[in-house]
């Protein structure tokens, strides 16, 4: 990994400098082990622990495929469903492993006893399979976690509706919460330049869900002077929403559980605050009023697209209010678990420290303040 980490931070490692890097056998990556699945059995949801389900492991390199990559991981985050994987619950990821492994010769890879997890990365691109050619290794990246194979009509329009979508690091393996990940190298999109590693990592699956669910015409469609309801406006998700409403000229109205969360709202902009969660509604009113219920888990690839454009852009900040490392990871998914965190929870891989990654320094200088602000909310 050490070759690996000096070309990434040499500003002279060329494409096929990077091409001619050799690659470790293996890597660590953070993992739950199969023949744990019951080690929370008869607890309540809160008792379970990430930390004592989480491991650093040593795996071996998995095979690269047509239409994939090999991505040497700078930083990933910490998701709902990272924590979700560690806990067991709804129910193991390895059902998911496995049906996947039924899909195809190939696929059997991620059908084993160790499920490397993680729905996020920032990194370099070490290696593409055949059939790639809009990706180079040396090129700096994100990646969208969306997986999907395409053989299906049914996605060709919208790929969330392909019947074969999966989320990355969630549904199969070999994911980004490690120092080296494997994707579809169609999940991969160019890093925003004036961001460092930890920064470019957090927004992609949250903020690319929230693009959908408010702005996209899969979603709401959201528009000038319309008032928007975000519960939980302080998290991962919730914090790009009301980044998405305020940008978008409509009036976020941030529902929070604390004073201490209303106070964070109003500090990126919002206005309105009420401290709760639940949500309830009598179903007459939805029906009568002729309102729509709209639901999604991530986005299609243009959205995911369209969400990082505006990383890009400077239009929407990442929402980062603590990093952690690789090691620590376990305790990472025990405070978002907890509800102890703010924004997005991030992770160093193969960074050796925060701050580092920003290509474009007169870019951020210009954006530092809003950047400052939200990594500090």
């Amino acid at each position: 990994m050490k070759e690996i980490l000096e070309a990434i931070q040499s500003q002279d490692a060329t494409s096929q400098d990077f091409a001619a890097l050799k690659l470790p056998e293996s890597y660590r990556g953070v993992t739950v082990h199969k023949d744990e699945t019951e080690m929370f059995a008869g607890l309540e949801t809160r008792e379970k622990d990430p930390r004592k389900s989480l491991h650093l492991d040593d795996v071996p390199l998995p095979e690269l495929g047509p239409g994939e990559a090999l991505v040497a991981v700078m930083a990933s985050s910490v998701n709902y469903n990272s924590v979700w994987t560690s806990i067991f619950e709804p129910l193991s990821t390895f059902g998911f492993l496995e049906r996947y492994g039924r899909v195809s010769e190939l696929t059997k890879r991620h059908d084993l006893p160790y499920h490397v997890i993680g729905s996020d990365l920032a990194g370099v691109v070490l290696r593409t399979g055949p059939g790639v050619n809009a990706w180079n290794p040396g090129d700096e990246v994100v990646a969208h976690c969306l997986s999907v194979e395409l053989e299906s009509s049914d996605g060709h329009n919208d790929t969330m509706l392909d019947p074969e979508q999966r989320i990355w690091g969630f549904e199969t393996n070999f994911g980004g919460l490690a120092e080296i990940a494997l994707v579809k190298s169609n999940q991969l999109m160019p890093k925003p330049d004036h961001l460092s590693w930890e920064e470019a990592a957090a927004p992609g699956l949250v903020n690319s869900t929230a693009y959908r669910q408010l702005v996209s015409r899969n979603g709401a469609g959201m528009k000038q002077g319309d008032n928007v309801l975000i519960w939980g406006a302080s998290g991962g998700l919730g914090s790009y929403a009301t980044q998405f409403a305020l940008a978008g000229g409509a009036t976020p109205v941030c529902v929070v559980s604390s004073p201490e969360k209303a106070e964070i709202c109003r500090n990126m902009g919002a206005e309105a605050v009420i401290s709760g969660y639940m949500h309830e509604y009598d179903n007459r009113y939805l029906w009568m009023s002729l309102k729509r219920i709209i639901g999604s888990h991530f986005a299609n690839y243009r959205e995911a697209w369209e969400a990082n454009r505006l990383i890009a852009k400077g239009r929407i900040h990442p929402t980062l209010s603590k990093v952690y490392s690789l090691e620590e990871t376990g305790q990472a998914a025990y405070d978002v678990h907890r509800n102890l965190h703010q924004g997005k929870v991030g992770v160093l891989a193969l960074a050796p420290e925060e701050g580092l990654g920003v290509r474009n320094h007169e870019m951020r200088a210009q954006h530092l303040d809003a950047i400052n602000r939200f990594r500090n909310i």
